[in-house]
């Protein structure tokens, strides 16, 4: 049985594109690629060749409640 913090996938998943990823945050690729190399935006789950796939899981946990850091910090 997996324990609260375990991080564990669904088989049932669902996978994100780069662009899909893009409408559901409202920012552009460059602005997501800055953000997970500073730790604040999640990471690829999945990259097959060049196209690089997110959970749709961890993106809606970012956005209810990770990218709220970014807004009391202020983007500048």
């Amino acid at each position: 049985m997996p324990r609260h913090g375990d991080r564990m996938e669904s088989q049932t998943t669902k996978l994100l594109s780069l662009p899909e990823v893009e409408n559901l945050v409202g920012m552009k690729k460059s602005w997501i690629y800055e953000k997970i190399q500073e730790g604040l935006f999640p990471e690829e789950y999945r990259k097959f060749g060049h196209r690089s796939l997110w959970s749709l899981e961890q993106i809606l946990h970012w956005i209810n409640h990770d990218s709220a850091q970014l807004c009391s910090k202020g983007t500048k």
